[in-house]
C-alpha cells in the first residue's frame, strides 16, 4: 500500500479569506451588497423551514454629500465607519448588517415580528440622531429607514429588498429623518 498525505489546511484557508473578502466591505467590516444578498437568501430558506419572520430595514443617511464636501473624504469615512458601529450595536448580534455603497446600509433582521422590525427601526433612528465627534468636528448626522417584513413564502428575496428600498423612498419624500 502507498499513501500520500496532503495538508490543504493553508489552501482551505486562502479560499475561505477570499470569499470573505468578496462578501464585506473593506471600509466598514460590514457585509457588502453581495453577502447581504446571499444572506437574505439563505434566511428565506432557513424561515420557510422554521416559520420564522424576516425582516429588512433599508438605512440611507440624509445630507451625507455635504458632510464630505465641508470636511472632506477621510471624515466622510471615519463617518460610515461610525455609522456602521452604531448600527452593529443597535440590532441584535444574530442579525445581520451590511453597507450596500455609498451611503446606503441594510439590517437583516431574522427569527422576528412586526413589531420588532418597527421597534428596530426606531432604535437605528435614535442611535443614528446622536451627534458623532471625528477628527474634532462635530456631526449631525440623519438617517431615513425603510421597513419591509416578508408576509408570505411567496415573497422572494428580491421583492423583499424592492419593497424595503420602495419604502425607503416613501419616507425620504417626506423629508429627513424618516
Amino acid at each position: 500500500f502507498v499513501a500520500e498525505v496532503v495538508d490543504i489546511s493553508e489552501r482551505q484557508a486562502e479560499a475561505d479569506e477570499l470569499r470573505l473578502q468578496a462578501e464585506t466591505d473593506h471600509l466598514t467590516g460590514l457585509l457588502n451588497r453581495r453577502g447581504f444578498d446571499e444572506a437574505v437568501a439563505a434566511a428565506i430558506q432557513e424561515a420557510d423551514a422554521s416559520d420564522a419572520g424576516i425582516a429588512v430595514l433599508m438605512v440611507d443617511l440624509d445630507r451625507f454629500k455635504p458632510v464630505n464636501d465641508r470636511f472632506g473624504h477621510a471624515i466622510g469615512d471615519a463617518l460610515l465607519v461610525e455609522i456602521a458601529r452604531r448600527i452593529r450595536l443597535a440590532v441584535r448580534s444574530v442579525d445581520k448588517v451590511a453597507r450596500l455603497g455609498g451611503d446606503e446600509f441594510a439590517v437583516l433582521l431574522v427569527e422576528t415580528t412586526r413589531e420588532q422590525g418597527e421597534l428596530a427601526a426606531q432604535r437605528l433612528h435614535e442611535a443614528l440622531r446622536r451627534p458623532f465627534a471625528i477628527d474634532g468636528s462635530f456631526i449631525l448626522p440623519s438617517a431615513s429607514v425603510g421597513t419591509a417584513f416578508r408576509h408570505s413564502r411567496d415573497t422572494s428575496a428580491f421583492d423583499l429588498l424592492r419593497e424595503a428600498d420602495d419604502e425607503l423612498y416613501r419616507a425620504k419624500r417626506f423629508g429627513s429623518a424618516r
